[in-house]
């Protein structure tokens, strides 16, 4: 996969998790149009704002791992084998 193309899907999949395009260029400090170019694949973002992009998935990957499920049972992780 051409590194343009993951730049592209790792900041549609950070809008979604923030709320939309408009919420994550706000909270990528940039202008939507900016936003719209790299997540359409126009132009590769900054490395900053790729690294940006993916901290914000990777936070909502984890938020979801450790979430209560709807039966109120909380996730816990595995333990580990003599440790």
């Amino acid at each position: 996969m051409p590194a343009i193309e993951t730049y592209a899907r790792t900041l549609a999949r950070a809008a979604q998790m923030v709320g939309g395009e408009k919420d994550l260029a706000a909270r990528l400090g940039v202008s939507l149009l900016l936003l719209t170019e790299w997540i359409t694949g126009r132009k590769a973002p900054p490395q900053r704002i790729f690294l940006a992009a993916v901290d914000i998935v990777m936070e909502h990957s984890l938020q979801q791992e450790t979430a209560v499920p709807k039966d109120g049972a909380a996730t816990r992780p595995l333990k580990s084998n003599g440790g």
